[in-house]
Parts: C-alpha cells; structure tokens; sequence
C-alpha cells in the first residue's frame, strides 16, 4: 500500500506545518464534529438543498456518517482542526486498501495488484484535495469505489459482503446525496440476486448475511429518523421534496439538465485520457474529446468482445458479471445525471471517475490474462511507482485548504477576541461580497474554540447546526462581519456601531493591483453600457457570483473579477446592539 501511503503522508506533512483555520465548508464540518458529545450530528453537511422551509430552510445531505469517521483523529489531536485533514486522509486510505483487498481476496492477487495500479492514478489524478479537505463531496468518493468492488463479489456468489456493501453505499449517500440513485439500485439489485439464490435453495448463511446487512442500515439510518422525528420539518422530509419536486421555491418550473446533457457529459468522462487519469476538473457541460471517447470505446468494446468468446469457466463469468454491474451503473448513472438541476458542476457527478476507472480496471483485468505474469507485475509496479511519484510531487508544500480565507479569519479574530466579553453571548452576522460567509463560519468555529458563545440565524441552522441558532433577543450584541472596503466605509459612517478591528491579508502591492482590478471592472461594465451592475462587486455573495458564472455580468468582465477575487479583500468586524437596523450594500440598478 505504499503507492498511496507515501504521498498522503507527504501532504499531511505539508499541511501540519501552519495552523489551519477552516472556513467555510470545512469550519461547518468542523463545528459539527466539535460538538459532537453535548449535540451529536444527526444529519450530513449543509447543500445546495431546500430553502422553502421554516423555521430551517436549508436542507443537509443525508446522514452524518462521515462525522462518526472523522470524530477519532478529531479528538486524537487534541480537537486541533488539523485533526479534521488527517481523519480525512485516513478515512480514504481506509476505503482503498479495503478495495484492494476485496478485489484480490475475489479474483486474486493481480487483480488486487492492478486495483492498487488504478487507486494510485486516482491518488495522483484527485490530488490531495480530495483527502485533506473534509468536504462532504469528497468524502462518498472512496466509499463508493469500495461499493463497486463489494457488489462485484456478491454478484459473483460473496453473500457475506452484503453487510459490508450497504455500509460503503450508505456511507457515500449519507456524504452526498448525488449517490442516492446509484446506490439504491445496486443494493436493490444485490437484494434480488440473494432472493433468487434463497429460492433456488441456495440458503447457506444467506439469511445471517441478510440480518446482518438489515443491522447496518438501521445502525446507520438511526440518526437520520431522529432528526426527522425531533424537528418540523426533518431533514428526510426536506431532501424528499427538494428532490421530488417539479418547481423551484418561487414557482417556476425546475429546469433539469436532461438525458442529452447527461450522455455529454458521461462521453466527457469516458474519453481517454479522462479526467479521471488527467485530474481535469472539467466542466459537464465542456466539450468531449471526440477522438478520446471513440477510442474509450473502441477498447471496452473489443475487452468485452475478447470475454464473450473466451472459454474459461469461472474467471470468466466473474469478469462478465462485472462488466454487466458496471453497465447497469451507468445506464442509473446517466439517468441520475440527467435529474440534475441548478448550477451543474464536476463535483456533482464526481462519481462518473470511479465508474470510469472501474471500466478500465475491468478492462485490464480482461487483457492482462494474454501476458505473462512476471510482465503484468513488472508493468504495473512501475506505472504504480511512477504515478505515487507524480502525486507526491504534487503533494510537496501543499498548502491547507482556504489558506487566504483562514489568514483572515487568524488575522481579524486575535484583534477582536480582547474587546468581546467571554460571558455574553454574541449573534454573528456578515455582509461578505466574496467568501458565500466562508469567513463567518471560520469565525464561529474560532471563537467557540476560544470559549466564546457565538450564534447565528436561523436561516444558517444547516450550517452551524440548529443549537448554535441565537435568537437576536437573546444576544447581549451583534457582531457584524464585513469584507470589502466600501462596504466597511459604509458601516463606519453608523454611530451605533464599534469598530472592533480591522485586518487586510494584502500585501502593498497586492493592495495597488486590487484597486487597480476592481477600477478596471467597473470601467469594462461602463464600455459595455451595463454600469448599472457594478454594484454587484459589493452585494452580498455578489462577487463570488460574478467569479462562479452565475450572474448577469457579461462573460468578457468575469476574467478580471477572477483575478480581483483571488487578491482577496480586508474585512472589519463590528459590534451593534441587538435589534439595530442592517446596513446593506445598495440593490443594483438593473
């Protein structure tokens, strides 16, 4: 296992030199594993789910599995958020070896050898963000390569691993709902296969499997059913209708990407080199490499062609159950993709890379069969050796996730953490043009570990989890966190506010070129007659919607935005009295 061992070690080395201070995403995932005693996590991370519900709105993906993963090396360190990278890194690796030895215990050990082969690509391909970052799009990933490799064994006769398969598939739903589909119906599947066994008297421990895989779901979706049962409306109850629903929360039909789109991106995925050899984090809506794909297919074609008049006995049915598995995946997969709606990014669908690579391995599995064996260990040593040598590489100096965001956070918070009271309690609000409020949550997680009480709204409740919500009658103060210079300007003309500090991560020079980039903004919007948007820069979430594509400014002016965006902006934090009017950047114009 070294070929994934060394360059997550590396990267872990690399982080563990600078404190870290998550923000967003990872200060929320943090926050629910801090608490994890006094309020255990009932749910998954906070998405891109809901917003039609009171007084909740926002939905959370489906369990909090990842969490319970997480919560050992968590308290292992010390609760140190360093703890959260390194819980992360060995919950993957976990999934991986597990994987590998699965595969050889089904067909031997160069199946296992070359299932370690395609784990280091991913390794490499992936990079460490995908074992440092506890995001939860990350975190079903290897959990649902395991799940491949375990319904591959029970299709082949392994009825023991039913238990097994439904932890590693409801591990990846419960990080990500986008697994749901796919999950649910190769377990559907699984459950047929061991029904048609038990008819044909094939009963041997199969019922033992069977109460055994019933225990790990009910174990797993406890947590889930509590949260449903203790809150109106539940989180199962959320993702059903957000899910389930033909219209968005204003009434307008939802439009959802389509099997046309979904069948691009999957020929995206397939061609060769893919993203999942490359690490392209493409865009689904990208064009595919035409040449790539028709060469994709050309090979799993002529594998599967080779396999069906091959005349082997059992390898070879156990290779075509595979292939049969795999298809069937891919028929739900493009089915789940095509239900996609709203923003349609590569994360989403990031299990397109597994099923992919299981294609390949499945392929070379077929292949390697016509050559000496001293040829496939010899070869595949050495692409192994080569590719963990690439991701180590890519490891070295490996800087923590946000590091601009969490030097804010580091930065403003010993400012203000002399003037706060550790005895009253402080509702935390922000006006934050560029972090989606990732400071913010950075900054509720910093203070809390500092022995401050610090709440939020409860529009924010998926987030920072339902007990950090403070009503604003029962906060002694407000603080308001505000990034961007006009913004700060604004609230600095109040005279109900005190300003408690004041922090810019910009170098001078970094200070003059970000001036220099946001003049040059407003100055394209006004060559192309749409001066009314140059508010936006300053709205709230407004530049990070400029920078995501999501907005209404023109395509020409999001490229300068970037590179204001990546400079970063100063941010302030004020302290009001409760019940004290908001300040807010003016609405644009048009």
């Amino acid at each position: 296992m070294i070929l994934f061992t060394v360059p997550l070690v590396v990267a872990l080395i690399s982080v563990s030199r600078i404190r870290w201070y998550p923000t967003g995403d990872m200060a929320q995932a943090e926050l629910h594993v801090s608490g994890f005693f006094a309020h255990p996590p009932l749910v998954g991370a906070a998405g891109r789910i809901g917003a039609v519900f009171e007084p909740y709105g926002q939905g959370s993906h489906p369990g909090p599995a990842m969490w319970f993963a997480l919560l050992p090396f968590y308290l292992l360190t010390g609760r140190a958020s360093f703890g959260m990278e390194l819980g992360m890194t060995m919950m993957q690796l976990a999934f991986l070896v597990a994987t590998v030895a699965v595969v050889r215990r089904l067909i031997g050990g160069i199946g296992g050898l070359l299932t370690a082969v395609v784990g280091a690509v991913l390794v490499c391909s992936m990079g460490p963000t995908v074992f440092l970052e506890p995001w939860n799009p990350w975190g079903g990933v290897f959990s649902f390569f395991c799940f491949v490799a375990l319904c591959w064994g029970i299709a082949c006769g392994r009825h023991r691993w039913l238990p097994a398969a439904a932890f590693c598939g409801f591990f990846a739903v419960q990080c990500h709902a986008g697994y749901a589909l796919l999950v649910g119906a190769a377990l559907a599947a699984m459950v047929v296969l061991l029904v048609v066994r038990w008819r044909r008297g094939d009963r041997e421990g199969l019922q033992r499997s069977w109460w055994m895989a019933v225990a790990v779901t009910v174990v797993m979706w406890t947590p889930p059913i509590i949260d449903q049962l203790r809150r109106n409306p539940g989180n199962l109850r959320i993702l059903w209708r957000h899910f389930t629903s033909s219209t968005e929360a204003d009434g307008t039909p939802r439009a959802f990407v389509g099997i046309g789109a979904a069948l691009k991106a999957l020929a995206g995925e397939l061609s060769l080199p893919g993203p999942w050899l490359r690490g392209d984090f493409r865009q689904p809506t990208a064009a595919p490499n035409v040449i790539g794909l028709v060469v994709a297919i050309a090979i799993i074609g002529f594998t599967v062609r080779l396999l069906l008049i091959q005349r082997d006995g059992d390898r070879r049915e156990m290779l075509i159950r595979l292939f049969v598995l795999l298809g069937g995946l891919t028929a739900v997969g493009i089915v789940s993709t095509s239900r996609v709606f709203g923003e349609f990014y590569d994360y989403v669908i990031r299990w397109w890379w597994l099923i992919v690579a299981w294609m390949f391995l499945g392929c070379a599995l077929v292949l390697v069969r016509r050559l000496h064996t001293n040829v496939v260990v010899v070869g595949a040593l050495v692409v192994g050796a080569l590719t963990s040598g690439l991701a180590t590489a890519h490891a070295l100096g490996r800087q923590n996730p946000g590091e601009r965001n969490g030097r804010i956070v580091g930065g403003i918070d010993a400012l203000i953490r002399p003037r706060l009271v550790q005895q009253d309690h402080y509702l935390l609000r922000w006006d934050d043009p560029l972090t989606l409020g990732g400071v913010a949550f950075g900054m509720v997680l910093d203070l809390e570990k500092h022995g401050y009480h610090v709440g939020v709204d409860s529009a924010d409740a998926a987030g920072a989890l339902p007990h950090r919500v403070l009503p604003e009658a029962n906060a002694d103060a407000v603080l308001w966190v505000v990034l961007g210079d006009a913004n700060i300007d604004r609230f600095r003309t109040r005279t109900d506010v005190t300003e408690l500090g004041y922090f810019d991560p910009r170098s001078e020079g970094e200070k003059t070129r970000s001036d220099a980039l946001r003049q040059s903004i407003i100055d394209q919007l006004g060559a192309l007659g749409k001066s009314c948007l140059a508010p936006k820069i300053d709205e709230q979430y407004g530049l990070s919607a400029i920078v995501l594509g999501s907005s209404s400014v023109p395509a020409s002016v999001v490229t300068t935005a970037g590179h204001y965006y990546d400079l970063g902006l100063p941010a302030a934090v004020f302290q009001l009295p409760p019940s004290a009017p908001p300040t807010s950047a003016p609405a644009p114009a048009c």
